[in-house]
Order: C-alpha cells, then structure tokens, then sequence
C-alpha cells in the first residue's frame, strides 16, 4: 500500500513537470509568432486601415486629439488641450457645410471658417455667450458682405459689394430698421442717406446721372420739402416746397452767371424775382427715388 501511493506521487510529480514544460514552450511559440507578425509589418504598411473614432494621447494618457465619424453625419478631427476640452476642430456636416472652428474652454464657438452647402463661405466671431457679433460672407451669387451685429442676431451695420455692382454701408436701429446708407452704384454715382423707422428717406446727397448733384430734403411722409445743388451745365441754387408738393421758393446763380431769386405761388406763376424779367432757368431737380439695392 505504502508503496503504491508512492508511485503516484511520482507520477503526479511528472506530470506537473511535463505541464510546466508545455507552458513555457508554448508561450516561446506564441512570443515567435508575434515576433514575426511585428517583422512582417515593420516590412509592410497596411493598405487600408478602418475605424470609427481613432484617439491620440499624450504621456499621462490624456486624449490630446481623435478623428470621429458620427452616425448623424458628422466626421472630423478635434483637437483637444490638457484638461480634456475641444478647442478646436475640422469637421463636415451631414447638411454639406464643411467648417473650420476655434471654442474656448466651456465649449462655446468662439470663431468659425465655413463653407455652407449652398456654396456660401463665411467667417463667423462670436462673443463669450456664443452669440454672433461679427461675420464676413461671399454668396455665390457674388454678393459679399462684412457685419456686426447685436447679441440678439440683428445685423447693426453692413459693408457690402451686391451683384448689380451696388457698393457701400448700411446702418440699422435695433429694431432691424434701415436708418442710414452710404454708396455707389455700377455707374459710379453716389449718395448718401437716412431715412426714419417707416422707411421714408429724410435726406439725401446724391450725384444723378443727368449731372445735377446736391442735398435733398423730404418731410415725414415722403414729400419733398428742399434742395441745395446744381446741374452740370452751371446753374446752382436752392428751393423749397410746401406741403402740397409745389416749388414756391428758389434762389441761386443762372447759366449766364447772373444771380437770381423767385417766388412762385401754388397754381406755378412767379409772383416775384429779381433781378426783373430775368429768365431765372430754375436749377430745381424734383425728388427722385433711392435707387434700387
């Protein structure tokens, strides 16, 4: 009996050498083959790598910057700084913008470079709050502009270059009323204007294209109350309407150099002038309309 547990402690022994044994040697296979798989990519780049989200990390194992592809349709490369927030990214949109932007650390977008699927590209600054305060555009229709704006998102004040060839500067009450512009047409011509919250041009300074250039004045419902200038052919002067609508005042210089003055009653007769029966050649313009933006 003594003899027969001997012997299988014996082998029992064996055996858990023999086991010791496999397991070294198969952990020598495993650690060759590895081996070789490394030497044989060390030889070989891949050529096609996928994946969903792929992340760079720094020394601490901090994510520093990853490439993403959403399922909504987002897909883009994010940076990030030492404290694990976006600051800044590369990305295309499922609606076809592709944007470039900068945040500060709470996440809110600071500054962005977009070109919109409509073909529109534009620069967007915003303030703290995220809200958009300035902002440049190119339409593709040609239309470019440049703004500010308040932090409810109504544009204040505009430059811009329309299709038509129109050029110049815009200013709005918050309100989002046209009060005030600056500009020039395709022909060169130019004015300058503002007008009350109905949208009535209350004065103006132009340059028309028939030469006469000046300052022009109408009341709160849009008739015309005065005007100082002149033609190109020389007569200069100033008038002045009623209420009605009716020149009844002019003074100024004629095309013959001489100076003159004229009263005129409601029905047009000249009640007055001087220099007497001088014929006064009224450098008058009438009211013409803003031209159209």
């Amino acid at each position: 009996m003594e003899q027969d547990r001997t012997s299988l402690e014996a082998r029992v022994a064996l055996l858990e050498r023999q086991n010791r044994t496999l397991r070294r040697g198969g952990m020598l296979v495993v650690a060759l083959l590895a081996l070789v798989t490394l030497a044989g990519w060390a030889d070989e780049v891949p050529a096609l790598l996928k994946a969903r989200r792929i992340e760079i990390v720094d020394g601490s194992g901090t994510t520093r910057a990853r490439i993403v592809a959403g399922d909504d349709g987002y897909a883009g490369l994010e940076v990030l700084d030492a404290q694990g927030f976006v600051r800044a990214y590369a990305a295309t949109m499922k609606n076809g913008n592709v944007a470039f932007g900068l945040k500060q650390v709470s996440g809110t977008p600071r500054g962005e470079l977009v070109l919109r699927g409509d073909g529109t590209a534009g620069l967007s600054l915003n303030d703290p709050d995220g809200k958009e305060r300035a902002f440049a555009l190119v339409h593709p229709n040609s239309l470019a502009r440049l703004g500010v704006c308040e932090a409810n998102g109504q544009t204040r004040a505009q430059v811009g270059l329309s299709s038509d060839g129109w050029g110049g500067s815009s200013v709005w009450d918050r309100n989002g009323k046209l009060t005030a512009w600056l500009g020039a047409g395709a022909n060169g011509l130019g004015e300058v204007a503002v007008q009350n919250v109905d949208g009535i041009v209350r004065a103006k300074i132009a340059a028309h294209e028939d030469g006469w250039s000046g300052f022009q004045t109408w009341d709160a419902k849009g008739a015309a109350t005065s005007y100082w200038g002149g033609r190109a052919d020389g007569p200069a002067g100033m008038g002045f309407w009623d209420k009605t609508g009716k020149l009844r005042c002019e003074a100024g210089c004629a095309s013959t150099g001489a100076g003159l003055f004229r009263l005129i009653d409601a029905a047009g007769t000249t009640l007055w002038e001087a220099p007497p029966a001088a014929n006064p050649n009224p450098p008058s313009h009438g009211t013409p309309a803003p031209p159209a933006r």
